[in-house]
């Protein structure tokens, strides 16, 4: 849900309607939690398995939320290593 509601202030483009700080800092709070340290990328809500649908959504969120602290949260390496294993050869 975090994708989508930072999505929407990003469509909506209006003064006013926007994160503050303190409220991307959250959500920042809450990615981290949803970020799978053992597998790679995210789940779907704090402390889920991974998932490739909750990963695309958790990495928009970031690029969203826009902030050092958010693009600080995945790691690049654990990360290609759950893409890669979600990869179909076929």
């Amino acid at each position: 849900f975090l994708y989508w509601l930072t999505n929407a202030l990003e469509i909506f483009n209006v003064e006013g309607l926007s994160l503050s700080d303190d409220e991307k800092s959250r959500c920042c709070a809450y990615l981290r939690c949803c970020w799978n340290k053992e597998e790679g990328g995210f789940g779907g809500a704090p402390y889920h398995m991974s998932h490739i649908a909750s990963t695309y959504a958790g990495i928009l969120a970031i690029v969203n939320i826009g902030t050092i602290e958010a693009y600080e949260i995945i790691d690049i390496d654990s990360m290609k290593k759950f893409l890669l294993s979600v990869k179909n050869n076929h």
